[in-house]
């Protein structure tokens, strides 16, 4: 449809403007270092809970790989849309002058 268009046209722009906005240069070590600790825990509570999930019950219908990959699949949900949701936020808040 329309909206699976217009994803696709906006999609590398707003990837490309989201990391053009980051300054590596004036980001702290301390800073980066627990940004990527943070990153790492949630995945693998992520990845834990997906794990968890997909064997709930009890019931095995799934095998080992099965329930890995299914853990691995839930990985990138909603990131890039968490991450770029503060610019049409910004966008309107300068626009109404809240």
């Amino acid at each position: 449809g329309r909206l699976t268009v217009t994803w696709g046209l906006v999609q590398r722009p707003l990837f490309a403007a989201m990391g053009a906005s980051v300054d590596f240069w004036t980001l702290k070590p301390a800073t980066a270092q627990w940004a990527v600790t943070l990153i790492f825990a949630g995945l693998g509570v992520r990845c834990l809970v997906a794990l968890l999930v997909a064997n709930a019950g009890g019931r095995n219908d799934m095998t080992l790989p099965e329930r890995v990959f299914v853990s691995a699949a839930w990985i990138p949900k909603a990131t890039i849309q968490a991450a770029i949701a503060s610019a049409p936020l910004d966008y309107l808040t300068d626009l109404w002058g809240v």
